[in-house]
């Protein structure tokens, strides 16, 4: 949008009326833009957009906590399970053979068997992605 118009300086009666003209076309093109951006087609277009937005955001923010604590849990990368080797082979075994895949199912099945940490990391996952949510919902109607 252009802004609050401001009104001509005075001066002859051409110039005013030439200002004016100015600031109601002006005011037109706002509110010409106003009613395009609240138009209820567009609102769910809108909606979409703010949490994709917030999605990916969110997103990039759990992947870099998620490669922080891969780091500080000694995981340095994904390589391909071994064929021959049993699904859960121990740890020594899970730090560099396991597919993200696996380590996430392992994390959830953890957690339903009660482990504390895998408890905790899935809880904190669940939170933020209500909170994700709820940031995504109240930005969409807000605007």
């Amino acid at each position: 949008m252009s802004g609050s118009p401001t009104l001509p300086a005075p001066g002859s009666p051409e110039d005013l009326e030439a200002g004016l003209a100015a600031v109601r076309a002006a005011l037109r093109t706002d509110v010409e833009e106003l009613s395009c951006r609240l138009a209820p087609a567009r609102l769910p277009g809108l909606a979409r957009q703010t949490a994709r937005s917030a999605l990916s955001g969110a997103c990039a923010r759990l992947r870099g906590q998620g490669a922080a604590l891969a780091q500080r849990a000694g995981i340095r990368g994904t390589v391909a399970p071994d064929p021959g080797a049993p699904p859960h082979a121990g740890p020594a075994h899970d730090a560099g053979h396991a597919s993200a895949r696996d380590r996430l199912a392992r994390l959830l099945d953890d957690a339903r068997d009660g482990d504390p940490t895998s408890l905790a990391i899935v809880s904190a996952l669940a939170v933020a992605l209500a909170g994700l949510s709820a940031v995504a919902l109240v930005k969409a109607v807000t605007r």
